[in-house]
């Protein structure tokens, strides 16, 4: 309920306060305060299913906030939901009309146009107008929102296999014959001639570590850059046949041990060390890794790659030292993770997630051992690409970026996808 004139009809009460006082036979001055303020803001805990939020009153800017946003899921319970609020004198609209706190009001819109009131003193003397914002979550929390950040990142010249990685918040696309692009935002795109890249680099092994870009080329040399643009020969005792992840003190790799196939690791001093050798159904195309840290705080990396030509599954692979790895898999056959071309695994929101080069799902994992099909949250937009071929890039901040050529007549696309309760930005 609403009653017009809101001065008006406070005057009138005053008036009636003073009438009373002059009646009586001892004469009695009511003192009223000389500020306006609120100084308590809480919304229907009920109507929000049970949360609470806590409001910032700040006096000053006479804006009143909460700064933890509340979940996208109440979002349509604030167009009418009642208000308590605390002040010393009264509330009212802009209009002046009386704010009648026992009816709802509108608060689903207040990121966009804050919802504004008037605070008056008891005197009527003195008023604020207050702006309240309730803050909101734009989109699901534990969803996988992707954004489009260009629609041509070589203006269609890169059509080849490609491979990505960031290094020092510098975006790097390559290909195997040599053609390179660049960028720090993943819009604008710079193409660069390389200096003492290898003819035949294995581009599925390039990985960024110690400030630095690795790749080998297919007699096992290892090279290295620290600009993505100009690479050099680094001298390794043994041929390298894969370099596996970057762990964060040393590379893992593969390397030739008199013609077995042996994990190793080198750190930044060039220091390699010799460690098992390579398990039988271990992985040897498309590696694809990742690192995070167990519930212990233990740094661990997973890999996965292309599965052999007789497997129906794809097998995960981990390690805690580089120096040998095991198999994390299931016996119940429903729960593993079925084969796809180029696979691609990272962790995020406490869940490894993997997807193949179809583009066409994402299988989800709490331990890497059993797996599911993503929900509707977790999914790439239906617009992406789905080329033979596509690069994937772990960058900072919790994003990761998907990069396609202009094959199979589309064009080359970048998207930059992440988990919605690291930033909606």
């Amino acid at each position: 309920m609403k009653i017009k004139q809101f001065t008006a009809f406070l005057c009138f009460a005053l008036l009636g306060l003073t009438v009373v006082s002059c009646l009586d036979s001892d004469t009695t001055e009511t003192e009223y305060s000389q500020y306006a303020v609120v100084t308590s803001f809480s919304l229907d805990s009920a109507k929000l299913g049970g949360l609470n939020p806590k409001f910032t009153i700040d006096q000053k800017n006479q804006l009143i906030f909460n700064l933890d946003s509340l979940p996208h899921s109440v979002a349509d319970s604030l167009d009418q939901i009642l208000v308590t609020m605390t002040t010393n004198g009264y509330v009212a609209t802009l209009d002046d009309d009386y704010l009648d706190l026992t009816d709802s009001l509108d608060l689903s819109n207040t990121m966009d146009t804050p919802f504004q009131f008037q605070a008056y003193s008891p005197g009527l003397n003195l008023k604020k107008t207050y702006s309240v914002i309730v803050n909101v979550h734009k989109q699901v929390a534990d969803s996988l929102h992707w954004t489009k950040m260009t629609d041509s990142f070589s203006n269609a010249t890169v059509t080849d296999p490609i491979e990505g990685v960031e290094l020092n918040s510098v975006l790097h696309v390559y290909t195997a014959g040599g053609m390179h692009y660049s960028s720090d935002d993943a819009i604008n795109w710079t193409a660069s001639s390389l200096t003492g890249w290898p003819m035949n680099a294995v581009i599925t092994s390039i990985r960024s570590f110690n400030d630095m870009l690795y790749v080998v080329d297919d007699s096992g040399m290892i090279y290295t850059s620290t600009d993505g643009i100009v690479w050099n020969a680094k001298t390794v005792e043994y041929p390298v046949q894969e370099i596996l992840v970057a762990l964060p003190t040393k590379l893992a790799l593969v390397i030739d041990l008199s013609g077995i196939n042996t994990f190793a690791t080198l750190d930044a001093s060039n220091v390699l060390t010799i460690g098992d050798a390579v398990d039988a159904g271990f992985p040897t195309e498309n590696i694809n890794g990742d690192i995070f840290q167990n519930k212990i705080g233990q740094d661990k990396a997973i890999i996965i790659g292309d599965a052999a030509e007789d497997d129906e599954y794809l097998t995960p692979w981990y390690t805690f030292d580089g120096l040998s790895w095991a198999s994390s898999e299931t016996r119940v056959t429903s729960l593993k993770l079925p084969v796809m071309d180029k696979p691609s695994i990272f962790y995020t929101d406490d869940r490894f997630l993997a997807f193949g080069q179809a583009m066409d799902s994402i299988y989800s994992s709490e331990e890497s051992l059993t797996w599911t099909k993503a929900t509707k949250l977790i999914v790439f937009p239906e617009e992406m690409n789905t080329t033979s071929t596509y690069a994937f890039i772990r960058g900072e901040n919790n994003f990761y970026y998907i990069i396609h050529p202009a094959t199979d007549g589309q064009s080359d696309q970048v998207y930059r996808g992440r988990i919605n309760k690291y930033g909606f930005k």
